[in-house]
């Protein structure tokens, strides 16, 4: 007969917010970590909470809200070599070595279809 898991059992075999930070905090800087779950579990206070420990910048993107030229960036012809090039979001700037802004900086693509 299967035994029955208590949920003080399975309270056991969660990470809690600041085991999670510490673990995040070991990967190199330019790392990107995806989070998974189900709505409501923390994800995004996950995210605040790292880029506060960091001191970073957080730069939150609402995908589910945004329309595709708002991630893609806006399309325009490269006639010399006759492909289509997109043009970056500004705000995407902060994500590159083009910045002006040189400190870490926290990415949050929340709410992905």
């Amino acid at each position: 007969m299967a035994e029955k898991v208590s949920e003080e059992n399975n309270l056991n075999n969660v990470m809690r917010v600041g085991q999670i930070l510490d673990l995040i905090m070991q990967f190199p800087i330019r790392t990107s970590i995806m989070l998974s779950g189900a709505p409501g579990i923390g994800k995004t206070a996950m995210g605040e909470a790292l880029a506060q420990r960091m001191n970073a910048k957080l730069k939150v993107y609402l995908a589910a809200t945004q329309d595709p030229t708002d991630l893609s960036g806006v399309p325009h012809c490269n006639e010399e070599r006759k492909t289509t090039v997109f043009y970056a979001p500004e705000d995407f700037l902060y994500l590159t070595d083009k910045s002006d802004f040189k400190g870490p900086v926290v990415a949050l693509f929340d709410d992905i279809t």
